[in-house]
């Protein structure tokens, strides 16, 4: 006899979802009846093992199975097959049967199942067949007989499908069989004649590429170019056969032996049309040649390799590089070489050349010459650095520029560098040699009033005649607006003094204004030609020395500084030294106003200045000959007068009570 402990180990492996475990906590009153219990050893008997196992998972005959009894409550019910020779593949209509069996649920709510199904030991007796599965099949069966009747044009006598829904089971499920075969034979046929046109296709591409073949052939034979016997094979669509036919032509045309047989000039043009063609039409990769390209650049990069590693920058082998380069551009690009040509021999070569150009030296082969054509086949990388090269050598042209001891860039490398720079030039300049040329210039030698008080001093290499020439001298250094706002400023100061000049100056001193205009103007175009900004500044100083009212032309207010928006960058020569000579004093920089003249007049001479409170007089001064001004009395014991002071200019009321300009000293 087995051990308690034995019965207790096969009850759990028998029960393992602990059924048996939850029927042992219940009250023994409350325990269901099972297959052992109200006959449940006759079921046993009926179905052996099976029984067994299922009364150890807690079955109770008529409810569902598992432990919530939401399984079939049924036992599953054999039947027979139709026929006995079919699998379970056959069709699907026991698994329709099945299906509407289990399923019906969806469409109704499943009543309770009878329970009384009869088990037999030895055979499963079928079931009479559900009326709703044999119209499924029916429907089945019909929509297989109208697509067999669509697919193969075939005409179903009239009658056919009634007297086919008569028939029995079993010769139904054969004529399915029948028109199910039919229909996938019709489809393997279709298949079968998509197939036969592709290959009539294939069939039809390979006779084309026969004749195509045979005039290839007959090409060869012929004295033909280059390019028409290409012109033949690339019609083949085979690009492995394309690329070994090209490549054993050129063999055959220009190579022997892997020796090179250098090429005529008219073979070359040939063969740089067949580069532009290949590049379009023939697969090819950067990093590996095809035999084709192999082929050709045996052919040519040895041939040119010479002129590439003896290249300099000079007259006669820059534009042989030039025309080499761009005559066999689409030959090189089609080897992959062009570029490695351009970085390789041409790029460093140029580099150089620029960086020992000397800016205001007299090379015979500048860089003007060259750069230019070059930049059509230079990448944007080594243009940028011939950009910065240029950039540099004019920064430290710019850093060293002292007025007497630089010498001047040519006009022609100056618009060169405007040219390639574009905005990088101007803003070097303008930063870095304009600040200078004001300093240097501007504000220690412009100074026409005081040129007028000692003109004999007046030289060609000092003061404002030499600031004149200067300028003109560097014209083509700055951008027009930049020249133009000097230009002003320099006639600004010349119209401010000759409309001093002509005011205090009698009649037949006009003349002698005119003397000093023109002297300072032939001074200045001695050696060029005035444009036309300096023209329409000219015309109009001209015209106010030929106007006998004497209007004034300029502007008491400008500021060259303001106008060009700069400050000076550098301290001037007299801040670093801290003291005043002759030389270096800037006259322009002493602005007095003319209210301060008077005032040392007066104390030099004992008079007495007075400004008279609440009264003003109008000056036939100005646009409208009505400025108001203030009226200040002079006095010395009992003589005084009446004066009033507009710009630089004295006014001093006579016996009629106007007001008439008066020279200073006349005061005395």
């Amino acid at each position: 006899m087995p051990s308690e402990k034995n019965c207790r180990f096969f009850e759990n492996r028998m029960d393992p979802y602990g059924y048996s475990d939850e029927d042992r906590t219940e009250d023994e009153g409350d325990k269901k009846p099972n297959f052992f219990t109200n006959g449940g050893t006759e079921m046993s008997k009926k179905y052996g093992i099976g029984a067994k196992l299922l009364s150890k998972m807690g079955y109770v005959a008529g409810q569902g199975l598992g432990k919530d009894g939401s399984g079939i409550a049924h036992p599953i019910q054999a039947e027979q097959r139709p026929m006995p020779s079919v699998g379970l593949g056959m069709m699907s209509s026991l698994g329709d049967k099945y299906n509407e069996r289990y399923d019906s649920s969806d469409d109704e709510e499943q009543a309770p199942r009878s329970h009384d199904v009869a088990f037999e030991k030895s055979d499963v007796k079928v079931m009479s067949k559900d009326n709703k599965v044999q119209d499924r099949h029916q429907t089945q069966l019909n929509r297989i007989l109208s697509d067999l009747q669509s697919k193969l044009n075939l005409k179903i006598s009239p009658g056919f499908l009634e007297r086919i829904s008569s028939t029995s089971f079993d010769q139904k499920v054969e004529l399915e069989r029948l028109a199910t075969s039919l229909l996938n034979g019709q489809e393997r046929i279709t298949t079968i004649d998509d197939r036969i046109k592709i290959l009539e296709a294939e069939v039809a591409e390979l006779d084309d590429e026969g004749r195509l073949l045979y005039d290839i052939d007959e090409s060869l034979k012929k004295n033909s170019t280059i390019l028409n016997k290409a012109d033949c094979i690339m019609g083949l669509s085979d690009t492995d056969l394309v690329d070994s036919l090209l490549a054993n032509i050129l063999r055959r045309e220009y190579l022997m032996q892997d020796d090179i047989v250098v090429p005529t000039s008219e073979n070359l043009d040939q063969l740089v049309g067949l580069a532009e063609i290949l590049r379009y039409q023939m697969d090819t990769s950067s990093t590996q040649l095809n035999r084709t390209q192999s082929t050709i650049y045996k052919l040519i990069f040895k041939r040119f390799l010479k002129f590439w590693e003896g290249f300099t920058v000079n007259k006669e082998q820059t534009n042989m590089m030039i025309s080499l380069m761009l005559d066999f551009e689409p030959l090189l690009k089609f080897i992959s070489c062009f570029d490695y040509v351009l970085e390789t021999f041409i790029y460093p070569k140029l580099i150089r050349a620029l960086a020992s150009w000397n800016i205001t030296g007299n090379d015979e082969f500048p860089p003007r010459v060259w750069v230019f054509d070059f930049l059509v086949i230079t990448k944007l990388q080594t243009r940028n650095k011939l950009e910065e090269l240029a950039v540099e050598k004019l920064s430290n042209y710019c850093d060293s520029w002292y007025h007497r001891d630089s010498e001047v860039i040519r006009k022609a490398d100056l618009l060169f560098m405007q040219e390639l720079l574009g905005k990088k030039y101007h803003e070097v300049v303008d930063s870095k040699l304009l600040p200078k040329f004001l300093d240097q210039l501007w504000e220690k030698h412009f100074d026409p009033l005081a040129e007028l008080e000692d003109w004999e001093s007046a030289s060609i290499e000092e003061g404002s005649l030499y600031y004149s020439r200067m300028l003109k001298r560097y014209q083509y250094y700055f951008s027009d607006e930049v020249y133009n706002t000097l230009i002003t400023a320099m006639f600004n100061e010349y119209n401010k003094v000759l409309y001093q000049w002509l005011i205090y100056s009698e009649q037949e001193d006009v003349s002698k204004a005119k003397h000093w205009f023109f002297w300072q103007i032939n001074a200045m175009f001695r050696d060029a030609t005035p444009i036309e900004i300096e023209l329409k500044e000219i015309r109009k100083t001209m015209a106010l020395l030929n106007d006998s009212a004497h209007q004034p032309i300029h502007d008491e207010s400008f500021n060259l500084f303001r106008r060009l928006r700069l400050e000076l960058k550098e301290p001037t020569e007299t801040a670093k030294t801290g003291t005043y000579t002759v030389q270096n004093i800037p006259m322009r920089k002493v602005v007095p106003h003319f209210k301060d003249v008077v005032e040392d007049f007066c104390a030099e001479n004992a008079y007495v200045l007075q400004k008279l409170q609440g009264q003003y007089t109008q000056l036939p001064y100005g646009v409208h000959k009505d400025t108001l001004a203030p009226v200040f009395k002079i006095s010395r014991g009992n003589s005084s007068v009446d004066i009033a002071m507009k710009d630089d200019i004295l006014w001093v009321r006579n016996d009629k009570g106007s007001f008439v300009p008066t020279y200073l000293y006349e005061l005395k």
